[in-house]
């Protein structure tokens, strides 16, 4: 989580591209999550 925070906060060297490639990474992390909750429940 640091790490997300330090990038968030950094803005004058993220660009928009970096800011997507995070969204895409944790779209993939919850689909993931929500998953396999899914099966356990």
């Amino acid at each position: 989580m640091e790490i997300i925070r330090k990038i968030l906060e950094d803005e004058s060297g993220a660009s928009s591209a970096e800011y997507g490639l995070l969204v895409a990474i944790l779209v993939v992390v919850i689909v993931i999550a929500l998953s396999a909750l899914g099966t356990i429940v």
